[in-house]
């Protein structure tokens, strides 16, 4: 995964790798190198503010149009949180997106930052909106892992797309090498679709037994069994699912097999107990129980539901 780093202290226009912030030279260009004064380049720019919706956006703008913006950690959690706003850059996003997912971009500067932004907007589009923009990304996806391991996230939304990625998540969760990590987001996209065959039920509950039985840990991974298999009428697999030895998590079984958290999607919106990684979800893909004052709550309710 990609993680930004740099303060929003560092000008990336003047700073836009990591050689360049480490030794501390700054990016110039060929006029300012052959007029090159001190005074222009003796101290380090203000630090910025961090944008407002408006500015996330014009940034969004400006990486879709093939320029490299400065961007601040908060753009991507500004532009996710307005979809009505987004719809208008679904196809111009997803376009430039896969541009930038090819192997000939590296030399685009902020590109993995760039990325992260459009995935996010992405995410974030209404059901129409990503409609319109679901093929071109059910393609990419079914080609390789790269979405998958990199913007997991986009990866299960790309499970709207219905039965036809099915076979994509089933053969990449019974892949004979793959980890809880990676079987993780192809369970829940299952869970999405809300299909499986005889094979691939039977290998979802041999894994929520070897949990049960405590041969392996994981505090997201055996949730995510559990809704899948939910949400797939195997009611009987999960009777017996439970962790005693921690009650915020037997809370959140006993919950969510009450029906609470329940959506048109699936048992608690088909994810885990909380998302594994310190990212923004937006509200389509948001676990919809939350642990909120000791107890397990609906969204940002505060008390029992």
């Amino acid at each position: 995964m990609a993680i930004e780093s740099r303060p929003d202290s560092v000008d990336r226009a003047l700073y836009p790798d990591p050689v360049s912030i480490m030794l501390g030279i700054k990016a110039l260009s060929q006029p300012q190198i052959a007029n090159f004064r001190d005074s222009d380049f003796g101290a380090d720019p203000p630090a910025r503010a961090p944008p407002g919706e408006d500015a996330a956006f014009g940034a969004l703008q400006d990486i879709i149009d093939g320029r490299s913006p400065p961007l601040a950690w908060r753009t991507s959690v500004l532009i996710a949180s307005n979809p009505s706003r987004l719809a208008p850059f679904a196809a111009a996003m997803t376009k430039r997106f896969l541009d930038l997912s090819r192997g000939d971009a590296f030399d685009v500067a902020g590109r993995l930052a760039q990325i992260s932004v459009l995935a996010a907007g992405i995410e974030a589009l209404g059901p129409a909106e990503f409609a319109t923009v679901q093929d071109l990304l059910s393609d990419a996806a079914k080609k390789d892992g790269a979405i998958r391991d990199t913007y997991p996230l986009l990866y299960l939304r790309v499970a709207d797309v219905g039965p036809k990625m099915y076979s994509v998540y089933r053969d990449q969760f019974l892949a004979p090498n793959a980890t809880e990590r990676e079987r993780l987001p192809s369970v829940l996209a299952i869970c999405r679709i809300g299909q499986a065959d005889g094979e691939l039920t039977s290998v979802i509950v041999s894994e929520l037994e070897k949990l049960n039985s405590g041969e392996r840990r994981d505090s997201n991974y055996q949730p995510a069994l559990l809704v899948t298999l939910l949400k797939l009428g195997q009611e009987d697999a999960v009777r017996n699912s439970s962790r005693r030895n921690s009650p915020i998590l037997q809370g959140w079984y006993d919950a969510v097999r009450a029906g609470h958290g329940n959506t048109d999607v699936g048992p608690n919106n088909c994810m885990p107990m909380e998302w594994p990684e310190a990212t923004n979800i937006p509200a389509l893909l948001a676990p919809s129980l939350k642990w909120v004052k000791e107890r397990w709550v609906l969204g940002d309710e505060n008390g029992p539901r």
